[in-house]
């Protein structure tokens, strides 16, 4: 793993920010064993160099749950079973594609 530059950053912030959003769908981390939402995560833009792992625990079951290898940039959304009281993020740079994982510490609506 290399250490990530500023200028990788920058650059993945300017398509982020500069380009038309394109709706790649929303995708939902969901409890299965009480069936709650836990996060919308919707995929803007395909093209940016990124590969995502969100885990987050079920504030109704205490039970961890994690979707992986979300690509390119998304928004992260609340959903109408929890709010999201926190969120860790852990950032390295593989070659050419930054690598995140994220933790969100969910509460109950």
């Amino acid at each position: 793993m290399n250490k990530v530059n500023s200028d990788f950053i920058k650059n993945i912030i300017k398509i982020r920010d500069e380009e038309p959003i394109d709706d790649n769908g929303h995708s939902y981390l969901i409890c299965d064993t009480c069936n709650k939402q836990l996060a919308d995560i919707w995929i803007t833009h395909i093209d940016v160099p990124i590969i995502t792992n969100i885990s987050a625990h079920c504030p109704y079951c205490n039970k961890l749950y994690t979707i992986d290898n979300i690509k390119g940039s998304y928004y992260l959304g609340t959903t109408d079973d929890v709010v999201h009281s926190k969120v860790d993020t852990n950032i390295t740079k593989n070659d050419d594609i930054l690598i995140q994982k994220i933790y969100i510490k969910t509460e109950q609506r």
